[in-house]
């Protein structure tokens, strides 16, 4: 069977998995080994499932995230977050979903300059959650 048949069935059995109530990373890791199973031969497929998990935190993005993580606490601890987003609530205020969409913004902004989607999240994220709820914002 070819690989790209292989990923056909991998992506009907994964809905079905996750259609049948079981946690999505479960089910994505169940497919993905039976998937390289039936591309490699068992030994190598084991070796790649262990390896795979080294090599995502190894990268670069990953290497610079404790300093991005650091970063947002100590916004956080100083307030300057909050400064920065009653700046945004006057500029956006008036407009309806005004915080929301200079939250986008700045994350969109900060993605572009850091280049790495993981340290925009966990550094906007940890000082935008807090002041948009403040703002009395759905947590959903």
């Amino acid at each position: 069977m070819s690989p790209e048949v292989i990923g056909i069935y991998g992506f009907i059995v994964l809905f079905i998995l996750m259609a049948l109530g079981l946690p999505i990373g479960v089910a994505m890791g169940m497919v993905g080994f039976f998937g390289l199973v039936l591309i490699l031969p068992f030994q190598a497929a084991v070796s790649k499932m262990a390896i795979a998990p080294f090599d995502l935190v190894s990268s670069y993005a990953f290497a610079t995230l404790p300093l991005f993580l650091l970063m947002g606490h100590v916004l956080l601890a100083t307030g300057q977050g909050g400064n920065l987003f009653s700046v945004a609530k006057k500029w956006f205020g008036r407009t309806p979903g005004g915080l929301a969409m200079a939250t986008v913004a700045g994350c969109a902004a900060f993605g572009a300059v850091c280049a790495s989607s993981i340290a925009t999240a966990v550094t906007l994220g940890l000082v935008a959650i807090p002041e948009m709820k403040k703002a009395k914002y759905d947590g959903g």
